[in-house]
């Protein structure tokens, strides 16, 4: 079948309003994507509650194009989003933004390739150096901490514990709120991962301004080892 452009399709270049099934696709695409640019069209996916039903937002995919499962070594479809470009002097591009849900009980979060922990911090300390009191970071915007692990290079030799805390501007980090209900041991076995407990969503996620230190306790001589801090995104 050759290609169509939208002028040959006159029946799907003006989309029905959308349905109960929550989605409204403006055209059919075939074949060049180049052929299929028209302006002020968008895909929209609508709310299930809007009729009265009482039913949850549906988890819309989208997805592109496997590979023939019959067939070998073929590569599986690819996906782009994209703004679009500017035209004449003194345009601007257009923006991509992905922005997670609100909730009453719960925000919902940025994930890729289903998780949500997409921003790393690590922070390293030596042998002989105290970090308590040291800020890892400051949110520009809202962010939500999804996990905090750390290893040692090497034991302490006596009680030395470390805790994450999160402050807003203005106040010590100390006197700030701790991020996990439990501490990391610096006396703990060199090489091993120790994965600390959230507190909860409240507690976890941060306003633009907050701060992220670190609070220490017990002897800092000669152990030294990571902290990795990991965030993700939430709605603003």
């Amino acid at each position: 079948m050759p290609d169509q452009k939208i002028g040959d399709m006159p029946q799907l270049s003006n989309p029905p309003p959308a349905t109960t099934l929550g989605l409204m696709v403006p055209v059919v695409r075939i074949g060049d994507p180049v052929n299929y640019r028209v302006p002020a069209q968008s895909l929209l996916i609508t709310p299930a509650q809007v009729d009265g039903s009482g039913l949850a937002g549906l988890v819309e995919t989208i997805h592109a194009g496997d590979a023939d499962p019959l067939g070998t070594g073929l590569t599986g479809g690819g996906l782009t989003i994209s703004g679009g470009d500017s035209s004449g002097t003194g345009g601007i591009g257009g923006d991509v933004d992905i922005s997670p849900g609100v909730g009453d009980t719960a925000n919902g979060v940025l994930k890729i390739a289903g998780d949500a922990s997409v921003v790393a911090y690590n922070h390293a300390w030596i042998g002989g150096f105290n970090p308590n009191g040291a800020v890892l970071l400051i949110a520009a915007r809202p962010m939500i901490v999804t996990a905090i692990i750390g290893r040692l290079g090497a034991a302490e030799g006596a009680v030395a514990t470390l805790a994450l805390y999160k402050a807003p501007s203005g106040t010590a980090i100390a006197a700030g709120t701790a991020l996990t209900t439990n501490t990391f041991n610096a006396n703990g076995t060199p090489d091993a991962n120790q994965i600390l407990t959230l507190e909860a969503d409240a507690v976890i996620t941060l306003a633009a301004g907050d701060a992220i230190g670190i609070v220490t306790a017990g002897t800092w001589a000669a152990n030294y080892g990571t902290i990795s801090l990991w965030l993700t995104f939430g709605p603003t």
